[in-house]
């Protein structure tokens, strides 16, 4: 296990992009290069929020109440028609 996290930590800093993932606060030598080789291409993602939600750190956003009500209306409906058949 020790000479795998001595790659990791030899790769890391030959990569500029995962030594400046270092620079965040809580993000150590194995979480930025961890990020780096599982963001393919940094240019396909338009803001942190996009990484957060990729990496589950953001609450799920919640249904305005009409959205939610319909959404119910319609799981009822279908659990009706299945109960006919």
């Amino acid at each position: 296990m020790k000479e795998f996290e001595r790659e990791i930590i030899a790769w890391h800093r030959s990569s500029e992009l995962s030594r400046k993932l270092e620079k965040i606060p809580g993000i150590g030598p194995l979480a930025a290069s961890a990020l780096v080789a599982s963001i393919a291409d940094a240019h396909s993602i338009d803001n942190g929020r996009q990484v957060s939600a990729w990496l589950g750190l953001v609450p799920r956003q919640k249904l305005q109440r009409r959205q939610a009500d319909a959404a119910g209306n319609e799981a009822n409906a279908a659990m009706r028609t299945c109960a006919r058949c």
